[in-house]
């Protein structure tokens, strides 16, 4: 079975840990320990007592660990937000919710009836937490939680300078580090086989930001791009960047208005990347042939947006405005955000293009699906307060579509 969307972004707060006390270090090298938390500090996923000490070189405790565990399955907001009790009596009160959580939830019972434990967290308890986050079960029999030191050197989170038996901070960020290029146990949601590619597909990480990460780790942090890749921060310096069939991947770092007919194609070869801070604006006729593009900003269109084999991931917003269309040709969208249709706007998944819709979809406006276009809708939600004429292909319970709209299902 494929992993669900809380161990699609398992890793991001299993890192955020703060963590305390003095131990010599005699893990994993240190100097290389501190570049790596510094990359895992800009994705932030990893904190420190302040922004230059990461205190490598001492023990995580117990109670840390289980805070990890419940940031691990994207439930501190309920922890933090709920009203928990638990009988230990060693749990200091900061601590309160997130212990109270975990035992009214069942994912710890502690070393005694009123004792949660003071003793540091080992690497075994590490290991199978992040283990645990790339999709591997050990209630199932892939490892035995007490001995994951094998499923984890073969998954590759297991760095050789680590050492379990002595485990430090520098440790957990050298594991944790190794785990974003790890394989997942099985493809996810997204098709992602990676964990840094299943994060960067639910919105976590930008591909731009995990670039920058590692060319901290590899002492390049002044290099400002790699080989085919370029930042562009106007409409035209983006036309020239889709022109150049060197130009591989096109990072957006300002909001840019195509204000003029853009039409490129390309051998699939290229990548788009919006960060969540910018917004991309087709305010006239933009048609990419040959790319994917992944918003993690802004996508509004007041103009023409026609792909073809183009695909889109959409974390962020995409808005089709009155007058504006949005199509597409033998491409793909997957919408883990938000795609809104306005009144006097449509939306057209004709041609063989599938939109996958796993957050949500509101129309206004109108939106076809026809010519072997298909509409999946078995994880998001659907509003419809527009029309929707519906003649090839649906998956999902389409009576679970809701609004004052119409929807005209001409399929055989």
């Amino acid at each position: 079975m494929k992993q669900k969307s809380k161990v699609i972004i398992s890793l991001v707060l299993l890192l955020t840990m703060s963590l305390t006390m003095f131990t010599p270090a005699y893990a994993a090298n240190i100097k290389e320990a501190e570049t790596q938390a510094l990359a895992l500090k800009r994705l932030k996923l990893f904190k420190g007592v302040s922004d230059t000490n990461f205190e490598l070189d001492r023990a995580p405790s117990r109670v840390e660990a289980i805070i990890m565990l419940i940031r691990v399955l994207g439930n501190e907001p309920e922890a933090l937000n709920g009203n928990w009790s638990h009988p230990f009596t060693d749990v200091a009160s900061w601590a309160d919710k997130y212990v109270g959580y975990a035992y009214e939830k069942g994912l710890t019972k502690g070393v005694s009836a009123t004792e949660f434990g003071k003793d540091d967290a080992n690497s075994d308890m590490y290991l199978t937490f992040m283990l645990r986050a790339l999709g591997y079960n050990d209630l199932t029999g892939d490892f035995a939680w007490n001995e994951p030191d094998a499923l984890a050197k073969s998954v590759g989170i297991l760095p050789s300078g680590v050492d379990t038996s002595n485990f430090l901070r520098a440790d957990v960020v050298s594991v944790s580090w190794a785990a974003l290029e790890a394989k997942l146990k099985e493809e996810s949601l997204t098709g992602s086989r990676t964990l840094s590619e299943n994060l960067m597909a639910a919105g976590v990480l930008t591909s731009e930001d995990y670039r920058a990460a590692k060319l901290i780790v590899n002492g390049e942090e002044k290099q400002s791009l790699g080989d085919g890749e370029v930042i562009v921060a106007t409409f035209d310096e983006l036309k020239q960047a889709v022109e150049n069939k060197r130009i591989t991947v096109i990072n957006i770092n300002s909001d840019i208005n195509i204000k003029s007919e853009l039409n490129f194609e390309r051998d699939t070869d290229l990548m788009i990347n919006i960060p969540k801070v910018n917004t991309l604006t087709v305010s006239e006729v933009f048609i990419p042939v040959g790319c994917s593009i992944t918003n993690d900003g802004a996508i509004i269109i007041n103009g023409t947006f026609d792909r073809g084999l183009c695909s889109i991931i959409n974390n962020g917003s995409i808005t089709v405005k009155s007058n504006g269309t949005a199509s597409s040709g033998v491409s793909n969208t997957d919408n883990y955000g938000t795609f809104t249709v306005n009144a006097g706007g449509k939306l057209l998944i004709e041609r063989g293009s599938a939109f996958n819709n796993l957050g949500t979809l509101t129309n206004n406006g109108y939106i076809s699906i026809k010519d072997g276009g298909s509409l999946s809708n078995e994880k998001g939600s659907i509003i419809n307060n527009g029309t929707i004429d519906l003649y090839t292909y649906f998956n999902g319970d389409i009576t679970k579509i809701i609004g004052t709209g119409t929807l005209n299902d001409n399929r055989d």
